[in-house]
Order: structure tokens, then C-alpha cells, then sequence
């Protein structure tokens, strides 16, 4: 698979709080972009109360732009990126926009929203954190991540760790039974305690709906140029092709 991506020479991390609102900000309808990537990327409504009207945005400038081919150790590096508006900036300095469906297209720059910048940042971290409990089965950490409802057998999920000086980013997941992927999945249903046995299980199915709402709409199938189709999928973005190599990681080790 070969996938390119572009990034600006031009970043700006700006505060739509404080723009003028003849200028940049009256072509940003902020607010309804984020309630529209909160629809698609956050089912479980774990920002729903963060403020809406004024956040930070990354601006890339169009001017100047560099074609490039990312490196497969790039999710690494994003999910190693300090949880902060300084540590994005830098991962956007250095690498271009992620390519957010929910975003700004304007005449002379790309605008994201930072705090969505920050929700995807979140939710690869915690995969990656997900993989390693799975490998140690460490049932007394992971415990403290997960409540679990013997009556019903329902369970909820929430990592609590991801956070700003301003704002906090839960990854919160309470599934009610089944969804589908592909073909419906049944989500485990707990008939005793988190063991050793029906940890791996729980977290399957948590890196499932991971997987079903940051990664299914990002890749799309490759057709060559003698239309001839493949098996094999391309991102359509960099933050598609970051969901993609995390999910190689987990093919590959667990």
C-alpha cells in the first residue's frame, strides 16, 4: 500500500474566542462542526459537556504545501504525543493535518478543531494501552477500568487519564448488548468476576466498537488504474492511515 499525504510549512494554533469575527471566524461555523464530529465519533456522548462555541484550532496554511510518505512507526509517535494543545501542535508541525471529515476547507487553509485533535489522540493511547493489558493480564489494573453488573451481566468502561489543563477527554463505553460489525457481535455478558479467562474477551470487544467508530469510514478499497479491484484497502487520510497501522498492530500482536 502506498499512501501520501501533504503537510503545510504554515501552522497556526489559534483561539476562535478571541478572532475577529468579520475575519477568519465568519467563514467557521464552529459549534456545528463539533456537533457534527461528536455525532459520528463520540456514541457514547462522553464530551457532551464540553463548551462548544469558542476552542482552539489548528490553521494550515495552503501556500505552501510538501508532498510526503508516512512512515508506518507514525501511529507511535502520535500516541506518544504529549496530551496537550503544545504537544499536537507539533505532531501538526511536523506531519499536516490528520484529515478530519468534520473540518474547514477554505480558499487558502484547512482548519481542525483541536479538541478533536485531542479526542482521536485519546482514544489511540488508550488502544495501545488496551494491548498491553491484554498481553500482561493484569486483572487487578484493569479492574479499576471496568464496572460489571453480575445481575444483568453488563459491564461499563471508562479511562479517566486523558486530560488538559482546561478540558477532560474520557473514553467511556457502555454497551447494551449487541451492534453490528459486518454481522451482528454479541458483547460478552459477565456471569462472574474479571478473571484471567474473560479479560481478553472484554477488551476484544471494547477494541471492537473502538474500531467500528474511528476506523470504518476512513479506508476505502483499492481500485488501480486499469480498474482492476483488490482485497487490500487505503486510508483516505492521515488520521485513517494512523487508525490503520493501530490496527495492523493489533492483527500482528494479539
Amino acid at each position: 500500500m502506498n499512501f501520501n499525504w501533504s503537510k503545510t510549512k504554515e501552522v497556526n494554533l489559534l483561539f476562535s474566542g478571541t478572532l475577529k469575527t468579520e475575519g477568519l471566524l465568519k467563514a467557521l461555523d464552529v459549534d456545528a462542526c463539533w456537533k457534527n464530529y461528536l455525532t459520528a465519533f463520540d456514541d457514547y456522548s462522553c464530551l457532551k459537556g464540553q463548551e462548544t462555541t469558542n476552542q482552539h484550532l489548528l490553521e494550515f496554511n495552503k501556500r505552501e504545501t510538501v508532498e510526503y510518505t508516512p512512515n508506518n512507526s507514525i501511529v507511535i509517535e502520535f500516541a506518544n504525543t504529549d496530551f496537550s494543545l503544545d504537544g499536537i501542535y507539533q505532531f501538526a508541525e511536523k506531519y499536516g493535518r490528520l484529515g478530519l471529515g468534520y473540518s474547514f476547507d477554505l480558499a487558502t487553509t484547512h482548519v481542525e478543531l483541536a479538541n478533536a485533535w485531542l479526542w482521536e489522540l485519546a482514544n489511540v493511547k488508550n488502544v495501545l494501552g488496551l494491548i498491553l493489558y491484554k498481553q500482561t493480564s493484569e486483572v487487578d489494573k484493569f479492574s479499576k477500568l471496568l464496572k460489571i453488573n453480575l445481575q444483568t451481566g453488563l459491564w461499563e468502561y471508562e479511562n479517566n487519564r486523558y486530560k488538559t489543563a482546561e478540558v477532560n477527554f474520557p473514553v467511556y463505553i457502555f454497551p447494551t448488548g449487541s451492534f453490528e460489525i459486518g454481522n451482528n457481535k454479541e458483547l460478552i455478558r459477565f456471569k462472574e468476576d474479571l478473571n484471567s479467562n474473560n479479560l481478553p474477551q472484554v477488551i476484544d470487544d471494547i477494541l471492537s466498537v473502538l474500531f467500528f467508530n474511528f476506523y470504518r469510514d476512513r479506508v476505502k478499497p483499492v481500485i488501480s488504474s486499469n480498474n482492476k479491484f483488490s482485497s487490500e484497502i487505503q486510508p483516505i487520510s492521515l488520521i485513517g492511515f494512523i487508525w490503520h497501522e493501530l490496527f495492523k498492530i493489533i492483527e500482528n500482536n494479539i
